[in-house]
């Protein structure tokens, strides 16, 4: 082989490395966009509404699995709810899988009012949330933990709901935030694969069509 021969195949080989990495950077920033994505709208979710707090309060099995069906989405196969003890209180849809998974691997490590994201690795909590972990998994799901916040204590009997909404209107009378439970989300990481998967074949169809104009452009010449 000639030395131009050799030069062209060590250019070509640094070419398709840098490639691979830059598109291996670029569907790993999307896996984690649209992980980022569901968990921002499952916040959104669970804050939007002060019903919440008045169904995990009265632990209302039924309202809770109708309000548990609003998080069900694209990216999300299941959710349950929890009372601040990590007792279930409902789930949607029923027989989802959020349960029985350990409550306690979900939370460990974390303080009341984290937001937890992990992934379970035979039942244990890992914090790689990446794509390249996530291609090796054994879990079908990235989970998600939502404190529902109140600032009525939930340890009080019969409390009306009136206060719940005084508490909201008139936030400078609460001095404090106390946890009432927990929303647990399912996001699903085939579909969190597919949008990293698609952004990576979208990068390669982007390049090839630059390439095939300048090699036209350069036929042309």
């Amino acid at each position: 082989m000639t030395i131009a021969g050799k030069l062209n195949l060590i250019y070509l080989a640094a070419v398709l490395l840098l490639s691979s990495v830059l598109l291996s950077i670029a569907a790993d920033r999307e896996y984690q966009m649209q992980l980022q994505t569901a968990v921002a709208n499952a916040e959104i979710t669970s804050a939007s509404s002060i019903e919440f707090q008045v169904e995990i309060y009265a632990r209302e099995e039924q309202q809770l699995r109708a309000r548990l069906d609003k998080f069900l989405q694209t990216l999300v196969a299941g959710a349950a709810a929890y009372d601040s003890l990590g007792q279930v209180l409902a789930q949607a849809p029923n027989g989802n899988p959020a349960v029985p998974v350990d409550f306690r691997a979900l939370r460990f490590g974390l303080s009341p009012a984290d937001t937890g994201i992990v992934r379970l690795d035979k039942g244990n909590p890992t914090p790689e949330l990446g794509l390249w972990s996530a291609l090796w998994s054994q879990d079908s799901f990235v989970h998600v933990t939502l404190p529902v916040l109140s600032a009525v204590n939930p340890t009080e009997k019969d409390i009306h709901p009136i206060a719940f909404a005084a508490a909201l209107i008139n936030p400078q009378s609460v001095n404090s935030r106390v946890v009432m439970g927990y929303v647990h989300v399912l996001v699903r990481q085939s579909r969190l694969l597919e949008a990293a998967i698609s952004s990576m074949f979208g990068l390669i169809l982007l390049y090839s069509g630059i390439r095939f104009v300048d090699w036209r452009h350069g036929s042309a010449g």
